[in-house]
């Protein structure tokens, strides 16, 4: 039913909200049917693991997001101090633009060709002449 609702094919991670949503109300119309049937101990103790899990993965996207906060920062440093040093070819890690999670990627990256979208368009914004990530 899930796979039913989609409109397009391919969607990134970041389209994907129709899914998720989707899939909390099943999960909170299996727990309605489950906690009839259930012992109130064993509810309590599914609660609290279901409670602890959504906690546990909410930690885990904030630190990576955290993790691509500081990496952008990081990357705005350097090219500050290459433009400072006078350079009109500005070169990045490419690793700045990669996340250990999955969902939090999904987009057009720079790559080590600086005449090809979105390179010419970062160099545009930062006011060089060539953005490369190597």
């Amino acid at each position: 039913m899930s796979i039913a609702a989609t409109l397009q094919m391919g969607l990134p991670g970041r389209a994907r909200l129709h899914y998720g949503i989707f899939d909390i109300s099943l999960l909170i119309f299996v727990g309605k049917i489950l906690s009839e049937s259930l012992k109130h101990r064993t509810l309590k103790v599914s609660q609290k693991l279901i409670i602890t899990l959504c906690a546990l993965y909410g930690i885990y996207v904030l630190t990576a997001c955290a993790d691509m906060r500081l990496k952008w920062e990081r990357m705005l440093a350097s090219i500050a101090a290459q433009k400072a040093m006078g350079k009109s070819e500005i070169v990045v890690e490419a690793q700045t633009f990669i996340s250990y999670y999955a969902n939090y990627t999904g987009w057009s990256n720079p790559s080590s060709n600086p005449n090809e979208w979105p390179n010419n368009v970062y160099a545009r914004i930062f006011g060089v002449q060539k953005f490369i990530a190597r």
